[in-house]
């Protein structure tokens, strides 16, 4: 199977200084907080570089990329007192909301492109983060998103649009090889919208490893985005019975799923990916979420300790645990940033970009990231986690077979 991954990882204008966890907001939605001094200062010799962020933190994407941005600002801090990218840039974060709307995301980009940002963050879908990516593409600064996971994005921004975490046809790799080779599922059946791009290819790239793997797609269907109505779904899963059931959708939808489905007495298995991973799922959903199985960015065990270390470290700086798996992305982010700083050794947008596209065996919070032949994407670990007794619990981490990565869906 012809394996093709797409990269979200941006790098365009941003102008936000974060040398510390603390913030503060202003009238016009832009959050910045304040540069680190004395040491880290003085390591970097004054230099700077700017890193804008066109940040989801009102709206249906906030309960996912808010955790991200708390986090980055403490990886941020952490990098800035070790001297900051390549030991010699301190970053500085200039924030602002695009409210999870398309249109706000690609004014906030080009406002961000056109302060001088030289490194650009976006969104955690791929939505705004293509209509964010535009300007970055324009002006030749490297853009990455945050944590969106469609493996369409870099291609449909340009050859300086880049993915932070593993796209969603890496991502079901580890969880449709969990189906087949370790719970011996044979058929499958496929739940997906195709009103977004992350809650419509996540089961039709499923579909594909699973087949591959030697099951079968015995049904598919699809749901209205945020509809939260899903008998007629359920009735067509029932008749077609099939060993489990996979789909990307995220809160409010999957918990209407999980409950509706449990509620009709239908116990198949449910296999999901990383839009599962958000504190409403357990809230809203509560015991129809029990055994549910997911794929994520990593997990605070002693199986993963250096994400454990930054979890410990997140809660005592911002007085939380962490949120979701997104918040060990950010820590990720800074280490591939740091690492193509060093091998441009510059700022210049073009040198950036070919720096990322070669990164190899970046060693980053949640493991080993690897860029190089990955289509502007990361080859990473996968974390698989199943809900038990109304909690989370580790599963295994894999890193996906590359040959078994199937090509972004067109269009």
């Amino acid at each position: 199977m012809k394996r093709t991954l797409i990269a979200l990882v941006g790098a365009g204008a941003l102008s936000l200084t974060v040398a510390a966890c603390g913030s503060s907001d202003d009238e016009g939605g832009s959050t910045s907080a304040a540069a680190g001094t004395g040491t880290a200062a003085a390591a970097t010799g004054g230099e700077t570089v700017k890193v804008g962020y066109a940040a989801a933190l009102s709206g249906f994407l906030a309960p996912y990329d808010t955790p991200f941005y708390n986090a980055l600002k403490i990886a941020v801090a952490d990098k800035n007192a070790e001297g900051g990218l390549a030991g010699r840039y301190r970053i500085e974060l200039d924030v602002k909301d695009v409210k999870s709307e398309i249109p706000v995301a690609a004014q906030v980009a080009q406002e961000l492109v056109d302060d001088g940002a030289q490194l650009l963050i976006t969104p955690c879908d791929a939505d705004p983060s293509v209509a964010a990516g535009q300007p970055a593409q324009t002006a030749q600064v490297p853009a990455i998103s945050g944590c969106a996971g469609s493996p369409r994005l870099p291609a449909s921004v340009g050859d300086y649009m880049f993915q932070n975490v593993f796209a969603i046809n890496s991502q079901v790799v580890p969880l449709a090889e969990y189906a087949v080779r370790d719970e011996g599922y044979r058929t499958a059946f496929l739940l997906y919208s195709p009103d977004t791009r992350y809650t419509n290819d996540g089961p039709i790239h499923f579909g594909e490893v699973f087949s591959a793997l030697g099951g079968e797609v015995v049904g598919r269907e699809t749901y209205k985005f945020q509809g939260q109505e899903f008998g007629a779904q359920i009735a067509k899963i029932r008749a077609a019975r099939p060993d489990v059931i996979m789909t990307s959708a995220y809160d409010p939808d999957l918990s209407a799923f999980l409950k509706q489905l449990r509620a009709a007495g239908v116990d198949t298995p449910v296999f999901g990916t990383d839009g599962a991973d958000a504190p409403s799922l357990l809230r809203s959903a509560g015991a129809a979420a029990n055994g549910l199985v997911f794929a994520t960015h990593g997990m605070p065990v002693p199986e993963e300790p250096e994400v454990e270390a930054f979890a410990a470290e997140y809660r005592e700086k911002t007085g939380n645990a962490p949120e979701s798996a997104f918040v060990y992305a950010a820590p990720d982010l800074v280490a591939v940033l740091d690492a193509a700083v060093r091998s441009a050794g510059s700022l210049d947008g073009p040198a950036l970009r070919d720096a990322l596209d070669s990164l190899r065996a970046v060693r980053g919070t949640t493991g080993e990231i690897t860029f190089a032949g990955m289509e502007r994407s990361p080859l990473k670990p996968v974390t698989l986690v199943r809900v038990e007794d109304d909690r989370f619990v580790f599963v295994d981490q894999r890193i996906p077979e590359p040959e078994l990565i199937p090509a972004p869906v067109e269009g």
